[in-house]
């Protein structure tokens, strides 16, 4: 299972690497000695005392997730999430900056990428947006529109649309307890096949 702590450190570098045009790997104490710890805590909407910790932390392999791409393990969903926190399901398909990408299996889950999207608008920003998680089988959603999840479906991608925000770690447990009990409902059978609308996750 990936901690909820492991994706907000990465969530936190992420925003930390756009706003000082560094990359990922090299967000560190050292590299923003000279910044006003205080102003930064504030704009990323943390205590000074959580930003200490996000820039203490190593980081070691784990800064490859932005662009990691890696095959599919058997008896394995691939997830995208739309979050905006890299907590909850709480992003917009078309305007959401990163994607979490998980595995989800009976055993269990684990993060596999993060995905940076487009800027574009419009209809090239859905199929750049679909380009960056087409190895994906489900897409978890707060909201998303008619073009975009069309778009979504022709790439042979499941999106689930959640009805209420909810944790990530919580919406891919329950998905975990029912790969794990053997009997599937028919939204998910679905994903092995071709002949798909798009679900509201609470259904």
């Amino acid at each position: 299972m990936s901690s909820p702590e492991q994706t907000q450190l990465l969530f936190r570098r992420y925003q930390l690497a756009e706003i000082f045009h560094i990359p990922l790997r090299d967000i560190n104490l050292k590299a923003l000695l000279d910044s006003d710890f205080t102003t930064i805590a504030d704009d990323l909407g943390i205590s000074l005392s959580e930003l200490e910790q996000v820039l203490a932390e190593p980081l070691d392999e784990r800064w490859q997730l932005l662009e990691r791409r890696t095959p599919l393990p058997a008896n394995t969903l691939r997830c995208a999430v739309a979050s905006m926190d890299g907590e909850w399901i709480n992003g917009h398909f078309s305007r959401c900056p990163i994607m979490y990408v998980y595995d989800v299996s009976e055993s269990g889950t684990s993060i596999v990428g993060l995905r940076k999207m487009p800027e574009e608008a419009g209809e090239m920003g859905h199929q750049g947006r679909v380009n960056a998680i087409n190895d994906c089988q489900l897409l978890f959603v707060a909201a998303i529109g008619g073009p975009a999840a069309a778009r979504v479906i022709r790439a042979d991608i499941y999106p689930m649309k959640v009805r209420n925000v909810e944790a990530i770690e919580q919406t891919l447990e329950r998905l975990c307890e029912r790969l794990s009990s053997g009997s599937l409902p028919p939204w998910l059978k679905k994903v092995m096949g071709q002949s798909w609308q798009m679900e509201d996750w609470s259904a």
